[in-house]
């Protein structure tokens, strides 16, 4: 998973996990490991809302380890987190339809998703404030986005950006992967990394995000 620097505030990687060493697809996650070193692990304690270990497709290249939710019960979450805006994320991940409102990134009850699809065919931030969208398909489609949260917000889908429009944030107190706290908006799908940066992001970091998303998801790069 990229660690971009010391600003980094969480990083997941599905392939990195507290309670087993051994990679088995359909196996049931109940915590993942905070890359970052800021101690802010990802967690599910009930069995039935655990998500399972998956693989998920690269266009030409290896699948890559993954988290799988189910789209109807399954999420991971980190209480006791402040996240205010400036602040920005990346992730990979792939829907497995396209059901409108799936969460990926999620925060607590009462405030807006972080980043979801709005439609069957579309990825969307929001914040309480506004909506930034990118029509763009979805299922069984693997994508890589960067996304900032500030004054104004931007959505970059697979090296494209989305139209900016307002989208700050409120001071989060809780982080869902798989669901928006309190509601039932699960997401049914994929992930294989998120990444999230509180504190404003530099031009060069941005595009060091870029590269490496393009490079590791072969999105945003014509293939040969």
């Amino acid at each position: 998973v990229l660690l971009p620097g010391t600003g980094v505030t969480v990083a997941f990687g599905a392939g990195t996990y507290a309670v087993t060493d051994t990679y088995a697809a359909g196996a049931k996650v109940s915590q993942v490991t905070d890359l970052s070193g800021n101690g802010n692990h990802l967690v599910q304690a009930v069995s039935g809302a655990q998500p399972v270990m998956a693989w998920q497709s690269v266009p030409h290249k290896n699948a890559l380890p993954a988290l799988m939710g189910d789209g109807a019960a399954t999420f991971l979450k980190r209480a006791g987190i402040a996240l205010a805006s400036p602040m920005s994320c990346w992730a990979g991940f792939q829907y497995a339809s396209g059901a409108t409102t799936q969460v990926l990134i999620g925060s607590q009850s009462g405030t807006g998703p972080l980043l979801y699809n709005a439609t069957a065919a579309s990825i969307d931030i929001y914040s309480g404030t506004g909506i930034v969208d990118k029509p763009i398909a979805i299922a069984g489609v693997t994508h890589s986005v960067q996304a900032t949260w500030g004054t104004s917000g931007s959505l970059v889908v697979d090296g494209t950006p989305a139209v900016t429009g307002n989208s700050g944030i409120a001071v989060l107190t809780a982080l869902y992967v798989g669901q928006q706290g309190g509601s039932a908006d699960y997401y049914g799908g994929t992930w294989t990394e998120i990444g999230m940066i509180v504190g404003a992001t530099s031009t060069v970091l941005f595009n060091q995000i870029q590269a490496y998303l393009a490079a590791k998801y072969n999105t945003g790069i014509v293939p040969l």
